[in-house]
């Protein structure tokens, strides 16, 4: 039947929120203490003290999407345990890569651990610091893998057998479209490169930001496998399912990478 009307790209409410929250990427996310206090008042059970003092060592930015599906009345709130700071991320006696990933670098932006799989860094930025995140010692920091992105490409068309490779960060979706292309383009240009994942939370924290030239992107590349990142039912947005179906028309293939999280998700009435 050929391809579907260009209009078909973006869906019409979500035109209308991205219209809503401000169309540039300039977007002011909440990334401040009094930008919390501004946003909803009276802040219920939220300590704005504790919250500038852990930021200060980790820097916390939540888009207003993401914070109008907090329960601010709720401390508990599933919603708000991932994203805002509090006191116990200041606890001694945690390590900073718990993944030991400074130990499986072969650039500066690629990471080896197994023999056929890589986790290529391409974006430094995130649309939400999820509190649980495990590069924080990286990510709002002024960390920019994209310097090394040349070096990764070149060590991938050299490597012998790398099969598949996983655009991660930061968030992959946080670049320009266009970068995201090109990047998309060489890894397609590598015929050893059989599978290419993206692993992004902007579906879920910031649908506005998935933009039309980015599932052009993906549609040009794929099969790309898309790896959304679901926490809790009340991220299944409207919003959420309108641009999943919109990268799945793009051609990605859709599945959710689920972190166990106490007091998120930590029981089989949530997870099921």
């Amino acid at each position: 039947m050929g391809e579907k009307p260009e209009s078909r790209l973006r869906s019409s409410s979500v035109i209308e929120l991205h219209n809503r929250e401000g169309a540039e990427r300039a977007l002011p996310f909440l990334s401040h203490p009094q930008q919390l206090v501004d946003f909803v008042a009276p802040l219920h059970g939220v300590n704005v003290a504790d919250i500038a003092a852990v930021s200060r060592r980790y820097p916390f930015k939540i888009p207003p999407f993401y914070a109008r599906l907090i329960d601010w009345s709720n401390p508990f709130c599933p919603i708000g345990l991932q994203a805002l700071p509090t006191v116990h991320e200041l606890t001694d006696g945690h390590t900073l890569d718990p993944l030991d990933e400074e130990s499986i670098q072969v650039t500066p932006s690629f990471l080896k651990r197994y023999p056929k799989r890589g986790v290529f860094w391409v974006s430094g930025q995130c649309a939400m610091y999820c509190r649980f995140c495990n590069r924080r010692r990286m990510v709002g920091k002024g960390w920019d893998p994209e310097l090394s992105r040349e070096e990764t490409l070149d060590y991938l068309e050299g490597d012998g057998e790398i099969t598949e490779v996983i655009l991660s960060g930061g968030d992959p979706m946080t670049l320009p479209a266009s970068e995201l292309g090109y990047i998309l383009e060489k890894l397609r240009g590598i015929p050893r490169i059989r599978t290419i994942r993206i692993s992004s939370r902007l579906p879920v924290v910031y649908p506005m930001g998935v933009e039309r030239d980015h599932l052009r992107a993906i549609k040009k590349a794929s099969p790309i496998w898309f790896i959304v990142h679901i926490n809790h039912p009340r991220e299944i947005t409207p919003e959420f399912l309108e641009v999943v179906t919109l990268l799945r028309e793009s051609g990605a293939i859709l599945l959710s990478q689920t972190v166990l999280l106490r007091m998120v998700n930590d029981c089989s009435g949530i997870l099921g």
